[in-house]
């Protein structure tokens, strides 16, 4: 800013030291203050030392009178010698100019970046802009109060900050807290502590009594074909599971944007209520549209609302480890689906306890998970203060890899969560026995534990989320198709291992490939991934009942479904595969 330009300007300089008191530097400043007095005609002031080091901030400020305030970082000595260079050669204002502010920042060097905060206040005569009118006042150092660039807090730049900008009128005093005046504050996860691996802890849990359980819902198939609801096709008791699955990928839309505005608490406080409620009401259901609202609705609503927090919440803690942090909190989902199967069975076979009293004990399990959950998890206090960037453009959002990849998953749903649902029915109908039935879904559970934490670690160090998701989704096709040939005992057994891996792991991949073709846009990954769980929830509420009107038209044989659901997840795999090469073409490498 040039003499002719510049109006008045009081600067604020704190030690250059961090460890020392908030004292002027007494080579830079001290004894450095001017006072304005203009003679009757105001041509001509004086320039004299004042009896104090120098003025208050405050004193400063009202002294200029209209003015506005901008904070910008930079040494306090690189403006000692200019400014008492600008103050010896300039003139003071007319006195009967109006007075408005006119703000300049200067970029910080590397070596200022250890100093504290400068702030300058520009006073400049409206009227006569470029007459070199102007006066220079240093004031002293902010209270102790007065942030600087060594208080460590975070806040942003105003908007003008980037250039000079003439305002009239009354102004406004804008106090600025800043780490950088030029960039936007960016938290860094800790990647580690105990804070953080507590919430693993929570969102491992969370998905264990929830996610878990629905994974579980063959069990209640089962028991609702053969001793509750013997009146109704294996097709329309499958409507209860898939209702919960519409329901849990549906309210994405709901928990995804109120998770950003930080109601993560109120979110899994409000899930886990709902939950254990629909848990604790399965027995006290007595007809098939009273099983409906209470496990298909209650509990898909309240699952919903507990899956998106509890792997959102990771991205607070954990940046380089973020992939294993969601796997393992991902793998919570597979554990439940390996217990709560032998629990049920064994609770309900025993004559003592029975089908009431078992999901009662059930009930009181996921009650005590999530209770633990909700008092150990938490947010970074440090993301409250991050900017969310705006929403882009959905021309920009369905980009040519993304459009295959979520049309693949969409197709793929429609069968991929058959034999999930139909694999303990599937073993009693190969004349297994009664112990392997019960451990059936057990089996496929323990295969997609490993299938939601191996492909994770494989997909990060090596191939990449893409490579393995198509890899996943191709292998998950084929093994449905040899669901109808491996019907031995020992061959059931391995199916079932095999298939429950390479679902695991479409499922565990998805957020990860969505990450990848967003280029990690914060914008991007929240909005793709509701777009990409509403797709998913379309599909899987529909699956699962065709699949099971498949067999009963067919009088309980299982061929119709399985051509059905490996047609679908083979098809939604090529799409996959196509989305993976156009991905890797604009990528320039085969690692996607």
């Amino acid at each position: 800013m040039s003499p002719a330009n510049d109006g008045a300007i009081a600067v604020s300089a704190q030690s250059a030291s961090r460890s020392s008191s908030p004292e002027l530097d007494s080579e830079a400043l001290a004894g450095i203050s001017f006072d304005e007095n203009e003679t009757d005609n105001g041509d001509k002031a004086s320039m004299a030392p004042t009896d104090s080091a120098s003025l208050s901030f405050h004193e400063a400020a009202s002294q200029v009178g209209t003015t506005q305030e901008r904070t910008s970082t930079a040494g306090g000595s690189d403006f000692d010698d200019e400014a008492a260079s600008r103050a010896s050669t300039v003139e003071p204002p007319s006195p009967t100019a109006t007075s408005t502010p006119i703000v300049s920042p200067a970029r910080p060097s590397t070596h200022d970046r250890d100093r504290d905060a400068v702030v300058v206040i520009v006073q400049e005569d409206s009227q006569k802009i470029g007459s070199g009118r102007s006066h220079v006042e240093f004031a002293s150092p902010p209270s102790a109060t007065t942030p600087s660039l060594s208080d460590n807090k975070h806040a942003y730049p105003p908007p003008s900050s980037n250039k000079s900008s003439i305002h009239e009128g009354a102004s406004s005093t804008l106090p600025v807290l800043i780490d950088d005046a030029f960039a936007e504050p960016v938290h860094v996860p800790p990647d580690g502590g105990l804070r953080a691996w507590l919430n693993v802890l929570g969102g491992f849990l969370i998905l264990f009594s929830s996610f878990g359980l629905v994974s579980a819902f063959g069990v209640f198939q089962a028991y609702f074909a053969e001793y509750r609801y013997t009146d109704r096709t294996e097709s329309d008791i499958s409507w209860i599971g898939s209702c919960q699955l519409c329901l849990f990928f549906l309210l994405a839309l709901v928990a995804g944007p109120l998770f950003d505005k930080g109601r993560f608490r109120y979110l899994i406080g409000t899930g886990s209520v709902l939950w254990t409620l629909s848990v604790f009401l399965i027995p006290e259901a007595k007809t098939f549209g009273e099983s409906m609202v209470v496990q298909g609705i209650l509990g898909g609503l309240g699952v919903g609302l507990l899956f998106i927090p509890s792997l959102s919440i990771q991205s607070h803690w954990f940046a380089k480890k973020r992939s294993l942090a969601i796997g393992l909190v991902a793998s919570g989902t597979s554990v439940g689906g390996i217990c709560f199967p032998i629990m049920l069975n064994k609770l309900i076979a025993n004559p003592k306890v029975g089908f009431t009293n078992g999901v009662r004990a059930v009930g009181a399990v996921v009650a005590g998970c999530l209770l633990v959950a909700n008092l150990i998890m938490s947010p970074h206090p440090a993301r409250k203060i991050v900017k969310k960037p705006p929403p882009p453009p959905l021309k920009q959002i369905f980009t040519t890899p993304y459009t295959l990849l979520v049309a693949g998953a969409f197709i793929m749903n429609w069968g991929l969560w058959f034999p999930n649902f139909y694999v303990q029915l599937y073993f009693k109908q190969q004349g297994a026995s009664q112990n392997a039935t019960y451990y059936a879904l057990a089996i496929f559970n323990a295969g997609s534990f490993l299938g939601r934490v191996l492909p994770n670690l494989v997909a990060d160090r090596i191939f990449g989320p893409f490579n393995m998701q198509a890899f996943c989704c191709l292998l998950s096709g084929i093994m449905i198709y040899l669901m109808r040939v491996m019907t031995s005992r020992g061959l059931l057994i391995l199916w079932a291992l095999f298939c429950g891996f390479f679902t695991g792991g479409f499922i565990s991949l998805v957020s990860p490939v969505v990450v990848s073709v967003s280029n990690n846009s914060l914008a991007e990954i929240g909005l793709r991934q509701g777009i990409a769980f509403v797709l998913i929830a379309g599909s899987a509420v529909g699956g699962n009942p065709v699949a099971g009107r498949l067999i009963s038209d067919a009088k309980g044989d299982f061929l119709d479904a399985i051509l059905f659901s490996g047609t679908t997840v083979v098809v939604g795999a090529c799409l996959v595969i196509a989305g993976r090469m156009v991905f890797a073409k604009e990528k320039g490498t085969w690692r996607v």
